[in-house]
């Protein structure tokens, strides 16, 4: 496959990295270095994806925060699912909501499914989930129909 001209070649899924991946990488490692937001989410990308790396969710946090805090909202989207992965749901939320915020659509569609799972059913007044007790005795949270 001929890559779109100046774009990066692609590393197809189960190929090992060439030695132009690795340039490619050399370069966007130095301009995430040098600051470059974009650059920054581009290599936490290519850590959580292991694309001409050894996957790192760690590496790729690293980068992913560093470009969310300089605003980035394609880097706060991504950041907040690795906060999920990790199981802290409050930043994972936090960034999302950044990100929605600053109008990204993936981030303001996936937050309304959160917010739609969690609260659709609840009683008037109540501000988080019943628990499963209460879901048993009063019926709340079952879908129309069911018993």
């Amino acid at each position: 496959m001929r890559p779109v001209a100046g774009s990066l070649p692609r590393t197809p899924l189960g190929q090992r990295a060439g030695a132009g991946d690795a340039e490619a990488l050399s370069w966007l490692l130095t301009a995430a270095e040098q600051g470059d937001a974009g650059a920054r989410n581009h290599l936490g990308q290519a850590y959580a994806l292991g694309m001409g790396v050894i996957p790192d969710d760690l590496e790729a946090m690293h980068w992913f925060q560093a470009a969310a805090e300089q605003g980035d909202p394609v880097a706060q989207y991504n950041l907040s699912f690795l906060y999920t992965r990790f199981g802290n749901t409050a930043e994972a939320v936090r960034w999302m909501r950044a990100t929605a915020e600053r109008g990204y659509a993936a981030a303001q569609f996936s937050l309304d499914r959160v917010h739609v799972g969690r609260c659709a059913r609840l009683p008037p007044g109540c501000t988080s989930p019943p628990s499963r007790d209460t879901r048993r005795r009063t019926g709340v949270g079952r879908s129309p129909g069911s018993t």
